[in-house]
């Protein structure tokens, strides 16, 4: 005697998948039972791989944001560097530093003058 479908699926949830059934339920009952589970556990990482998904970007932006930033701070540093090596060359070419020296007297100007250049070197 062939079986039906309904002792097909019963032998099947039997066999395959283990701790079922866990009710008193016909073999109907369970398979929906276990396919509204799976489908809910299904549903719950995906939703959960698309909140990694967006983290994942929004971490990416901000990093991208962060490495521009770095690029503009590394520039502007390189810029008061440079403008600290030519105060330290300006410097060194008079032996005795008078910051009242007027421009006319010293042809790189006067302290304020240099400090003007440093700061408009670090705006840059």
């Amino acid at each position: 005697m062939e079986k039906s479908q309904i002792d097909l699926l019963a032998e099947f949830i039997m066999a395959e998948v283990p701790g079922e059934p866990s009710k008193s339920e016909g073999a109907g009952e369970c398979a929906i039972r276990i396919i509204r589970q799976l489908t809910a556990e299904r549903d719950a990482a995906r939703a959960d791989e698309a909140d990694t998904l967006a983290t994942k970007d929004a971490y990416h932006m901000v990093l991208s944001a962060a490495n521009t930033q770095i690029g503009t701070l590394t520039a502007r540093l390189d810029a008061a560097r440079a403008a600290c090596i030519a105060f330290r060359s300006w410097l060194a070419a008079y032996p005795v530093f008078d910051p009242y020296i007027s421009p006319s007297i010293n042809p790189a100007g006067s302290l304020a003058n240099v400090a003007r250049l440093v700061v408009a070197a670090l705006k840059e």
